[in-house]
């Protein structure tokens, strides 16, 4: 699996509300497993995934859909965001399903998080 991360702030894009929400505590959950590679504080990186899960809520497909920008930095991004999706699993679906979750770094958040930034 090819894939890349950073620290950021998770957003959830799903076709239904009750989706979105699953696709948000998702995300929610796994930016707490999430390290970001070096570099990615200075860049604002988006990557998308659609995730599979089954009813115990454990993951069984991984698709990186897309992440910018490209290049290295995007890489790394994508590979971090997914193994902290996946080293954060189970989550709480309550039956087999697919969605789509986006996860963004911040520059300015980051900054705060690490002191570098005003609050």
């Amino acid at each position: 699996m090819k894939l890349t991360a950073g620290l950021l702030v998770f957003s959830a894009l799903a076709i239904s509300p009750a989706r979105a929400d699953i696709a948000g505590d998702i995300a929610e959950a796994a930016k707490k497993c999430w390290v970001p590679p070096a570099g990615a504080a200075e860049r604002q990186i988006e990557v998308a995934f659609d995730i599979s899960l089954d009813e115990a809520g454990a993951i069984t497909g991984l698709t990186l859909v897309t992440f910018r920008p490209g290049g290295e930095i995007g890489r790394s991004t994508a590979r971090t965001a997914a193994e902290a999706l996946q080293d954060c699993a189970p989550y709480a679906v309550g039956r087999d399903r697919t969605v789509r979750i986006w996860m963004r770094t911040e520059p300015s958040r980051i900054l705060n998080r690490i002191g570098g930034g005003d609050s």
